[in-house]
């Protein structure tokens, strides 16, 4: 699985999905200094992300040992719904199309809220199911198909418990093509952040 992982992020379309999120990143993640990537996988946004202090988690081992080849930054194995690190850990906790693969993800946000300091930042990007890309990928069968959970109001609503959030769609793709779009038809990503009450 990490070799497909990591040949993904090689190709053409791969590299522009990545550059798209980490942008994304790289303008919400500002003034944030300790910050939480759940869900790390190897490691690429770390990678790409150098200027800001991340640490990953992810529950696949082999995952993370690859994290800790690919750059210097910590990376544990460890689970979202029971974050081995103490209360106010972190300014900002983000999930790159993580969370919609968590078995609980109201433990996993009940844990973010935990670990997150005073007015800190949660930024979510989860697959949009309304979009192309989405029911290609469902149609393909695999992980996505087997795994996923597609509930995306359930995880904002959960998550406005906690957070001021805001929404929005973004990064188009049809047939292997990356376009800007916000129309939640076309936009491959839902994404939620939002600050803590």
């Amino acid at each position: 699985m990490i070799k497909r992982y990591l040949e993904f992020y090689e190709t053409p379309l791969g590299t522009g999905i990545l550059e798209e999120e980490v942008e994304y990143l790289r303008r919400h993640l500002r003034g944030c200094r300790r910050i939480l990537d759940v869900g790390c996988g190897p490691g690429v946004f770390e990678r790409e992300l150098s200027g800001f202090d991340i640490m990953g988690i992810d529950l696949d081992e082999e995952m993370v040992e690859a994290a800790r080849k690919a750059c210097s930054n910590v990376f544990v194995v460890a689970g979202a719904e029971d974050l081995p690190f103490p209360d106010n850990s972190f300014d900002c906790v983000f999930y790159v199309t993580s969370m919609e693969f968590i078995d609980d993800f109201r433990k996993a946000i009940d844990e973010t809220v935990r670990v997150l300091s005073d007015k800190g930042r949660i930024i979510v990007l989860l697959l949009n199911p309304r979009s192309e890309y989405y029911r290609e990928k469902v149609l393909e069968g695999g992980y996505i198909s087997r795994y996923v959970n597609s509930n995306t109001g359930g995880i904002r609503d959960y998550l406005s418990k906690w957070f001021d959030l805001d929404d929005n769609f973004f990064l188009g793709i049809i047939g292997g093509r990356i376009f800007d779009t916000r129309e939640p038809g076309h936009a491959a990503i839902y994404a939620l952040q939002g600050v803590l009450r």
